[in-house]
């Protein structure tokens, strides 16, 4: 078990994208994987990560252009 406090949700965002590439093979909206977000909370309500603020994991995939659907598994 680790001594260290945990970080924040600003600081293990930050070093999520600090420390990840992300590159898409099919830059085609229909090569693009989209959830509604009754999905994405049936997975965090089963407590599997019950620290993890579940509005701020929607609110990272919302697409918000017309036409845009809900949540992207493309975030930015």
């Amino acid at each position: 078990m680790s001594t260290e406090a945990p970080l924040s949700w600003s600081e293990a965002l930050a070093a999520g994208r600090a420390s990840t590439v992300f590159t898409t093979h099919t830059p085609v909206p229909a090569g693009i994987d989209r959830f509604e977000a009754v999905q994405i909370r049936h997975f965090f309500d089963a407590g599997l990560a019950p620290d993890v603020p579940v509005e701020k994991v929607l609110d990272l995939g919302r697409e918000n252009y017309d036409g845009g659907n809900p949540r992207s598994s493309t975030w930015p």
